[in-house]
């Protein structure tokens, strides 16, 4: 069940509003739904986004506060660099779906009395529904964000992907998928602008899986890089005849994965401008 949330944001300039608009149109595909509303106008929110670089972002987020007395909204600090502190969300570097969304998802949200959490109004939803329209229209363009899968049984190494792609420029929105299996049901189910795929699964293998993503509808040309912690001659030629496009070795340095993430981006800028 999707649950919509009420989301205000204080100190930011008119590009990052616009930038979170953008995020919260891809939170439609998860179980918690964004919606950017009206500090001002809104009775209120269920969840405060803050620049913590304005200078009068304190002021203006007491105001709301006296506005809303008796309601407990959870804050999600954005900076460039911020102290860690227990209880305390942050949001650090380039506001893209990859690093916002996950911060998010994670973010309590306290049940208010009926009377205290807004509703949606009937004009945020129409501007959500415009900026989705828009992002529809600009999908095969490599300014706006690309869908990326990775698969891997490993909760570490997702983790480790994750945060090397939170460093691309591009927005990257990251799904996950423990089997092969599991990727083959998601890649059916929505369609990824490129894969990272381990080797060595439980059920089918990187091999076979593939093998079997090359045999989709529209998954012939998407760049597929397979993870391995083998290097051997044999084991690169069986994912070429598998299909895939690249191999990074388990554990990968930083600037090599740096630099096939760079390969990645020019691959699928090719195959979308030759759409």
């Amino acid at each position: 069940m999707t649950i919509n949330i009420n989301v205000g944001i204080m100190g930011f300039s008119a590009q990052e509003e616009r930038k979170f608009k953008k995020i919260f149109t891809i939170s439609k595909n998860h179980e918690r739904c964004y919606f950017l509303a009206n500090t001002s106008e809104v009775t209120a929110v269920e969840l405060l986004i803050v620049n913590t670089q304005d200078e009068f972002v304190t002021q203006q987020q007491q105001s709301y506060r006296e506005r809303h007395k008796g309601v407990s909204i959870p804050v999600v600090n954005v900076g460039k660099s911020l102290a860690a502190v227990d209880g305390v969300y942050y949001i650090r570097g380039v506001l893209v779906p990859s690093r916002v969304l996950p911060i998010l998802d994670n973010v309590e949200i306290l049940p208010q009395n009926d009377d205290s959490i807004a509703e949606i109004k009937e004009s945020d939803i129409k501007n959500q529904q415009d900026v989705e329209e828009s992002d529809n229209l600009k999908n095969t363009n490599i300014n706006a964000f690309l869908n990326v899968l990775v698969v891997d049984d490993s909760k570490m190494m997702q983790k480790t992907v994750q945060l090397e792609l939170n460093k691309s420029t591009i927005p990257l929105a990251t799904e996950f998928a423990d089997s092969g299996e599991m990727a083959l049901e998601k890649i059916a189910a929505k369609k990824y602008d490129f894969i990272f795929l381990d080797v060595m699964m439980p059920g089918i293998d990187g091999f076979e899986t593939c093998t079997q993503i090359r045999k989709m509808e529209g998954m012939a040309k998407t760049p597929i890089i397979m993870l391995t912690s083998k290097t051997s001659a044999l084991d690169e030629v069986k994912g070429l005849m598998a299909g895939c496009s690249t191999y990074l070795t388990k554990p990968f340095q930083q600037d090599e994965f740096q630099k096939t993430l760079e390969q990645i981006m020019h691959w699928v800028k090719e195959f979308n401008d030759g759409k």
